[in-house]
């Protein structure tokens, strides 16, 4: 599978990225199967989250919660 994103900061072209994603895969399809689905709840949890995140997008989806370092 690839991704197409862009643009190239360089050429301004979009670029096919070949890196490998498992969550776009089978065994990701599979394990979100296995999950509720979102309720209201949820989108009311994602809009107070994000309405109150002083962080830039990095910290907001880096391995850590943001919120004292704790791991995900």
């Amino acid at each position: 599978m690839g991704l197409v994103t862009g643009p190239e900061v360089d050429s301004g072209r979009a670029v096919l990225d070949t890196a490998v994603h498992p969550e776009l895969g089978p065994a990701g399809d599979a394990r979100r199967a296995g999950q509720p689905p979102m309720t209201w709840d949820d989108v009311v949890a994602m809009h107070a989250l994000l309405a109150g995140w002083t962080g830039d997008l990095r910290s907001l989806v880096s391995e850590t919660d943001g919120f004292g370092g704790r791991d995900r």
